[in-house]
């Protein structure tokens, strides 16, 4: 999908979400970066933000951005 529309943030949010899903917290955070470049403003991509910094033990990471993600919704 990121090949198809690469502009498309939700395209690289998804990507993220698999990355996660498939514990691999280091390419989940590159492919949220590019999200984030195309669209900072998304309250779900902070939440996934959130679950990768709590995957790579950033606690008070994990807790700032997903009390940024509750504050947007």
């Amino acid at each position: 999908m990121t090949q198809i529309a690469p502009e498309n943030p939700y395209n690289w949010a998804y990507l993220g979400l698999v990355h996660l899903y498939q514990w691999q917290p280091q390419k989940a955070k590159l492919a949220l970066s590019e999200a984030e470049k195309r669209q900072p403003d998304l309250p779900y991509l902070k939440l996934l933000q959130a679950a990768n910094a709590a995957m790579q033990i950033n606690l008070p990471k994990a807790i700032q951005l997903a009390n940024s993600a509750i504050k947007s919704l």
